[in-house]
């Protein structure tokens, strides 16, 4: 189920009912034309920079990406507090929030895959250690992350991410043979300035991009603010100067200090998103 965001950008019940259940949500048109220019403009660039810092490639390149994207885009740091996807995540997980990685990913181009040939990347769940540290079963939901579609993606084999709808419920790991994908398995069809959430149980791998045009998007990681990030350990001053409140406190700025002990620290700013 998909609406359109703009003029009621909170979660109804229905939808916070889908989630839980399926593990993925996608929020229509939460970024205007205007946005999606102005991010494209300046992920182009950091792509194409070979100085951007935190580069992550795959497959001789065909999956190349930059880590850590808000430290060095303002762009990219508007995303963590948008109006039309924070409250989203607020309803499903509550304010004690903080982002734990923000990741730039432009799939170019794919050869038609050979058979049985893997994904890139193969299917699995993020966080992968949690995993292994507390077992399939018994792993939590303990990140979401918003994927913000910057190109149009028309279904299969356009380069966007395959998904398995209600995996984030699974107790055992599901057997995938080499190259295949697992039943119902989907791709969602996705416009430019459309938002994708889904949680880190929901199993998910690469789709290959038959369609001739790079695929672009630019994610979002929302955890606890108990876990460590994944690519960055501080933000730069530089960077934290050009932050609102909200969004200092979504890199882990501490909350406002109190002169009595108060069990979790003194109140959230995003307090005012809870609904």
């Amino acid at each position: 189920m998909t609406r359109d965001r703009t003029a009621a950008p909170a979660l109804t019940d229905a939808e916070v009912a889908e989630f839980k259940q399926q593990g993925i949500l996608v929020l229509r048109g939460v970024l205007d034309e205007d946005e999606v220019a102005r991010l494209v403009g300046e992920c182009d660039r950091l792509i194409a920079d070979p100085a951007t810092p935190s580069r992550q490639q795959q497959a001789d390149g065909t999956w190349d990406s930059i880590r850590n994207t808000i430290a060095g885009s303002h762009e990219a740091r508007r995303l963590i507090a948008h109006p039309n996807v924070l409250p989203a995540i607020v309803r499903l997980m509550g304010t004690n929030l903080r982002i734990i990685t923000s990741h730039l990913i432009y799939r170019n181009a794919d050869e038609a895959p050979a058979p049985g040939q893997e994904r890139i990347p193969s299917w699995h769940r993020d966080i992968a250690h949690v995993s292994t540290d507390l077992g399939f079963a018994h792993t939590p939901m303990l990140q979401i992350k918003a994927a913000f579609c910057l190109a149009d993606l028309a279904g299969k084999d356009s380069g966007g991410t395959v998904f398995l709808p209600g995996s984030n419920l699974f107790t055992m790991r599901p057997s995938i043979a080499p190259g295949e994908d697992p039943q119902g398995a989907v791709e969602p069809e996705l416009r430019a300035g459309d938002c994708l959430l889904f949680e880190n149980r929901t199993m998910h791998a690469g789709g290959w991009n038959l369609s001739g045009r790079v695929r672009k998007s630019l994610m979002i990681a929302y955890g606890y603010r108990w876990l460590a990030p994944a690519d960055y350990r501080r933000q730069s001053e530089e960077a934290r100067a050009q932050m609102s409140e909200v969004e200092r406190f979504l890199v882990g700025e501490s909350r406002a200090p109190s002169e009595e002990f108060i069990l979790g620290g003194s109140g959230s700013p995003l307090d005012a998103y809870l609904s």
